[in-house]
């Protein structure tokens, strides 16, 4: 069992106080974060201090402030950061294995910023790409899509097993 949390912070740093009581305090397995707001002056090791978890992470490049996506990842797991080729370097997106004794569970964490639908088509093809070598990938994340209502009439609680 992998206990997982997905927070849209629009800006992190104005609430670290309050993530590494998250973090540190909800003993979650890996928390994804959309809209992380870093940047390149955003220290990792101020995000967690006391070095609990590998960080993952793709800030926002660009004139554009906003946007930007990090995974926490539990130093308890076997993980393999997975380089994603430069022809979809507009992709807010993170790939990474975790990797188990028998399988490797692929993770996406995907953050789509509101009226970029040109890039569904990009983001399509990175996905089918980069899930077909594994057998499992779970994809999370923030697609702006308004007019989509999800239904989870069988999932509570917000653990991946």
């Amino acid at each position: 069992m992998c206990h997982c949390s997905l927070l849209n912070a629009r800006s992190l740093v104005n609430k670290m106080h309050e993530f590494q009581q998250v973090l540190y305090c909800c003993n979650y397995d890996i928390i994804f974060v959309t809209e992380t707001w870093f940047h390149s002056e955003v220290d990792s090791g101020l995000l967690d201090p006391k070095s609990d978890y590998y960080i993952l992470r793709k800030d926002r490049i660009g004139p554009h402030h906003g946007g930007g996506i990090a995974a926490f990842i539990s130093r308890s797991f076997t993980v393999c950061n997975v380089p994603i080729d430069s022809r979809f370097i507009n992709l807010e997106l993170l790939c990474f294995d975790l990797l188990f004794s028998t399988t490797t569970v692929r993770f996406f964490v995907v953050y789509r910023p509101p009226n970029a639908l040109d890039n569904m088509h990009l983001l399509i093809a990175c996905l089918k790409e980069y899930s077909a070598a594994v057998e499992t990938s779970i994809i999370v994340g923030d697609f702006n899509l308004p007019k989509v209502n999800w239904q989870m009439s069988s999932c509570h609680g917000d653990g991946v097993s």
